[in-house]
C-alpha cells in the first residue's frame, strides 16, 4: 500500500449515467447494478479525468493509502474489454 490520489465515488449522488466510464482510459469504472464503481485501484492514476464528466459531483479525487497503480494491469484489461467488445458485435 501506498499514499496516493484515488477516484472516490458516492454511490448515493450516482445516477448511473456512465459517462465517467468512457472518461476513464484506464477502464477502472464500470456500470454495476446501476452505479458506477471503481473496479480495482491498480487501474485508476489517480488523475481524476472522469471527475468533470460527472454530472452529479459522485466523483472526488482524495489522497490516501491503497494499491500502487499498475500500468501493466490496466494493458491486460483494456485487452480484455477490447476482446469483450469484438465478441458482443
Amino acid at each position: 500500500m501506498v499514499l496516493r490520489n484515488m477516484v472516490i465515488i458516492d454511490e448515493d449522488k450516482c445516477d448511473g449515467c456512465g459517462l465517467c466510464i468512457s472518461a476513464c482510459a484506464e477502464g477502472a469504472i464500470k456500470l454495476i447494478d446501476g452505479k458506477a464503481k471503481l473496479v480495482s485501484e491498480t487501474y485508476c492514476d489517480g488523475l481524476g479525468a472522469c471527475l468533470g464528466h460527472c454530472p452529479q459531483d459522485a466523483i472526488t479525487v482524495e489522497h490516501c493509502e491503497c494499491a500502487e497503480f499498475d500500468e501493466k494491469a490496466v494493458a491486460i484489461n483494456g485487452d480484455i474489454i477490447k476482446t469483450e467488445t469484438v465478441r458482443a458485435v
